[in-house]
């Protein structure tokens, strides 16, 4: 019975402890820091096509920047409608994406290049054909209704993707012109501007991927007009001279491409950061303001590798009727009324290319006692509360039962005189 007993105060006792430690504010914990998961999707230019190493494309390039898990799923003669196939129904291409931080896409040009390479010359003589027909109101035709079969896909892939991976920061990599300065002279045609021929059609896919960005669901990479201001270099494979449309960058086009992507500057907002510091913060009873400190701590290692200087701002999302405020670089919340505010942590990197931010709703409660009444009260009811403690436990203790003689074993029992 009294074993009994004692494991029935054990358990109370147990009961009480957790009671009291569940109470108790948990302890903000600081996730290990993880690279960012970066995935490339696109055509022949993501894959690092005729490059002499994969390493030297943009993709290799940009995820090596980032400190990245870099995937990439670039695929040689992929076209719009092929890249959203994949994302409907290539079950290695979704889960790939779903777990994405960083996204960008490069497709678009072969939606157009089945019809120039179907007119690539092997000769001058050829040549002039090629040119003829390219000129024609046929061809012509086939280009516009390339352009509008983009369009269409074009908005369902964006879709798609932020479908799959809601929080992932996504770029679009503008079309180049690969044929600029390129003019042909035939004896049938004096000149013909085949990047000017060109531009015009790329130019309508770009104003579709730039005009879209507006919406806000994806950043732009302008390839295109970085290749403009360098027009003058030597940034694609394409050569007049030896009949070479090819319409690949070469590895200093890359380092081009690699530039636009870099001069993006990534938003990060999901576990890219984490805010350490207390969800609830009370306030005196008399009135008086009570502050908090909350510190930053980023979860990707973009932020903490090369580009290591990246520096935190706080920032207030919402005071509500709380009357507070925040030191912008320490971190230290003021708050003067009950209510609900939402501060806002922003990180980042000295060259302004990289960010993270985190928003997290604090609660704002006023104390039922002032302090001096607290302590007044405190070491009584302190008091009380053990004398009520030992009263219980006094109470609960099984009391030793006296024996009898009669309940004396036989050998102990005395023997008569």
């Amino acid at each position: 019975m009294q074993t009994k007993t004692h494991k029935q105060l054990f358990a109370c006792f147990l009961a009480v402890l957790l009671i009291v430690f569940a109470a108790l504010p948990a302890e903000a914990k600081t996730a290990e820091i993880r690279s960012p998961v970066y995935t490339a999707l696109g055509d022949s230019i993501a894959s690092g096509y005729k490059l002499n190493q994969s390493n030297n494309g943009y993709v290799g390039l940009f995820g090596s920047y980032l400190s990245a898990q870099t995937t990439n799923l670039a695929r040689v003669g992929l076209d719009s409608a092929g890249l959203l196939k994949l994302l409907n129904s290539d079950q290695a291409t979704v889960d790939q994406v779903k777990k994405s931080d960083i996204i960008t896409i490069s497709i678009g040009g072969n939606d157009l290049l089945p019809i120039f390479s179907a007119l690539q010359p092997t000769s001058p003589t050829s040549l002039v054909a090629a040119v003829q027909a390219i000129n024609g109101n046929a061809m012509q035709q086939k280009f516009q209704n390339a352009v509008t079969h983009f369009g269409q896909n074009w908005d369902k892939i964006i879709a798609q993707i932020k479908k799959l991976a809601p929080h992932a920061q996504i770029i679009a990599t503008t079309l180049i012109d690969p044929y600029e300065g390129m003019v042909i002279s035939v004896p049938v045609i004096a000149h013909f501007d085949l990047g000017g021929y060109a531009d015009g059609y790329i130019k309508q896919i770009n104003a579709v991927i730039t005009g879209h960005a507006k919406s806000g669901q994806y950043a732009v990479a302008d390839a295109y007009g970085l290749f403009m201001q360098h027009k003058t270099d030597k940034l694609t494979n394409a050569d007049l001279a030896k009949l070479d449309f090819d319409p690949h960058p070469n590895a200093a086009g890359h380092r081009l491409l690699f530039q636009a992507h870099q001069a993006v500057a990534l938003d990060f907002t999901q576990d890219a950061l984490a805010l350490s510091g207390p969800s609830r913060i009370v306030i005196p009873a008399d009135g008086k303001s009570s502050h908090a400190q909350f510190s930053a701590q980023p979860l990707l290692s973009c932020f903490t590798t090369a580009n290591a200087s990246a520096q935190t701002a706080y920032t207030m999302e919402d005071p509500g009727a709380t009357g507070a405020a925040i030191d912008v670089s320490t971190g230290t919340l003021y708050v003067y009324k009950p209510g609900t505010v939402k501060i806002k942590a922003t990180l980042t990197t000295a060259n302004g290319k990289l960010s993270a931010e985190t928003i997290r709703t604090i609660r704002v409660t006023q104390a039922l006692v002032t302090q001096a009444e607290w302590k007044q009260w405190a070491v009584p009811a302190g008091i009380g509360l053990a004398v009520l403690a030992a009263v219980l436990l006094i109470l609960l203790l099984p009391r030793r039962k006296k024996r009898r003689p009669h309940d004396l074993p036989a050998d102990r029992e005395k023997t008569p005189v």
